[in-house]
């Protein structure tokens, strides 16, 4: 009982709740994120569809620059939540961007390319480290 009905969970879920309504009421609208997987060189033949090629992510980073998105890591959003930053200085347009599953061609192809334009992408690996190879679209992976 009292670890979900005692003062300390309380207090935490209020300050919370509190954090939410102040996030709310200076962001102007939800924050865009966008989920990439594999960046290859070249056309992959997949029945999951989840790869965009390396020319084309480049013209949706030059888009995202020509349109004046700020790209963020989720680890900037947090002194903003925390009140270490007053929410008057959050972007205007924020963006996050994500790479899923760590493919090795995000580092060969996507971190050039970020790199080169000065923006932020979230890059999310398997943790678990008994996988050592992506079974399901491996034989489009070669």
């Amino acid at each position: 009982i009292q670890q979900e009905y005692g003062l300390d969970y309380i207090h935490q879920d209020v300050l919370e709740t509190y954090k939410a309504a102040r996030a709310h009421l200076y962001l102007p609208h939800w924050i865009p994120i966008l989920m990439y997987h594999g960046v290859p060189s070249e056309v992959i033949q997949s029945q999951h569809k989840i790869y965009i090629q390396k020319n084309k992510f480049a013209a949706h980073l030059d888009f995202f620059q020509q349109k004046k998105f700020s790209t963020l890591w989720f680890s900037d959003l947090l002194p903003y939540w925390d009140h270490q930053k007053p929410w008057s200085e959050f972007p205007k347009k924020p963006l996050l961007i994500t790479l899923d599953d760590g493919y090795e061609d995000n580092l060969q192809n996507v971190f050039p390319a970020l790199k080169e334009r000065k923006l932020k992408a979230n890059l999310f690996l398997l943790a678990n480290t008994s996988i050592t190879e992506n079974s399901w679209d491996a034989a489009t992976r070669e």
